[in-house]
């Protein structure tokens, strides 16, 4: 809240229950992109990092509809074996220096930092999932170049904290 002593752009998206959160998300991506005129944001430095691996799997799948180039660590396979053992091989080929958008959960991506990034959160119904939207929101990296933030929310409890936010 409040002045940063660099340039930043934040955007707060509450949605209601009816509306898609993958395609917030995708919008959001595709906003930052959009929004990064004076030095343009590279696709390489877009992240969305996702409460719930199947949004974040709907996210990946969007953005490859639309050419876009997506490395993200959602296992998938044919049984839950599969898909976890997909998953961990995907997660050790994830790393920050790749040229595509990155799609992960907010657990994986801790410890990282990014300068153009989406969080989306659904949950906020107690201090674990409070604490998660925190955790991904400060994965926000300074940047002399600009930093892009977009939160898009579907929890009810965080909408008026939303509304403090530009375009909350």
């Amino acid at each position: 809240q409040g002045e940063l002593e660099y340039q930043t752009e934040l955007r707060w998206v509450q949605l209601e229950p009816s509306e898609s959160v993958v395609a917030a998300c995708v919008d959001a991506l595709l906003g930052i992109l959009a929004s990064s005129h004076d030095d343009p944001v590279a696709v390489a430095d877009l992240v969305c990092l996702v409460d719930r691996e199947e949004i974040g799997l709907g996210v990946a799948r969007r953005l490859c509809e639309m050419q876009i180039r997506v490395v993200h660590t959602f296992g998938i396979g044919n049984d839950e074996k599969d898909a976890q053992e997909d998953g961990r091989r995907r997660k050790l080929r994830f790393y920050k220096g790749d040229a595509r958008v990155k799609v992960t959960t907010i657990q994986s991506f801790k410890g990282w930092e990014s300068r153009a990034l989406v969080v989306q959160v659904s949950n906020a119904s107690g201090p674990k999932g409070l604490a998660l939207a925190y955790a991904g929101i400060t994965r926000l990296k300074r940047s002399d170049r600009g930093c892009f933030l977009t939160v898009v929310c579907s929890a009810p409890r965080l909408r008026e904290f939303g509304q403090t936010w530009p375009g909350g």
